[in-house]
């Protein structure tokens, strides 16, 4: 097994801004929901997961930032899917553990308003990540808020995979087994990703 650590929350606009000296973000003071986040604090935006990223950006991304922080022997990566969604059921594993479709502190098969950002809260966008609770490994925002790419293809295509659901989907398509796919070059107002930091091979 490959020892590897993932981020507690999706990439951040600040963390996007901090490496790339952009944010393509439709939810930014300049992006095309920017009436959206006009009342939220600069210092609560620069925690919004950055999105509109396809990846190409995210490459770049990838890039810089292996560059700026060199490790002997580590660097920073996509998920695999499988990464993902262990990750996201709170590694357990055994058939009875995995028969649910959330995972906070403990596994469910319903999900109330408070608990992630989905359609049913009605929010219209995203929120700051760590705003919900996290799940049993200390990760948040593995059920809504954004959509999260991994580095795997969907069924032997060109497109790529995306787990997690956003704020736009309800409950059922931000279940810890929802798969959704994309072309490499669609990055959109619902799409996102998370870090791996992992041993180089």
């Amino acid at each position: 097994n490959q020892e590897y650590y993932m981020g507690i929350i999706p990439v951040s606009q600040g963390e996007w801004s901090a490496i790339m000296r952009d944010n393509p973000g439709w939810f930014t003071r300049k992006g095309r929901r920017k009436d959206f986040v006009a009342n939220v604090l600069d210092s609560d935006l620069a925690r919004f997961p950055v999105e509109n990223v396809d990846r190409a950006d995210i490459e770049e991304f990838l890039n810089r930032l292996n560059q700026l922080q060199a490790m002997d022997g580590w660097h920073y990566r996509l998920p695999s899917c499988a990464e993902w969604e262990y990750a996201c059921r709170g590694a357990l594993t055994s058939k009875s553990d995995c028969d649910f479709d959330f995972y906070f502190a403990t596994p469910t098969n319903s999900v109330k308003k408070t608990d992630a950002n989905t359609d049913r809260g009605r929010g219209r966008g995203p929120k700051a990540a760590g705003s919900y609770p996290s799940n049993m490994l200390g990760l948040f925002d593995m059920h809504g808020n954004i959509e999260e790419w991994c580095d795997e293809q969907f069924d032997e295509g060109t497109d790529l995979i995306a787990r997690g659901g956003s704020w736009l989907d309800d409950e059922h398509n931000c279940r810890a087994g929802s798969v959704y796919w994309y072309a490499p070059d669609d990055g959109t107002y619902v799409l996102g990703f998370r870090l791996i930091l992992s041993k180089a091979t």
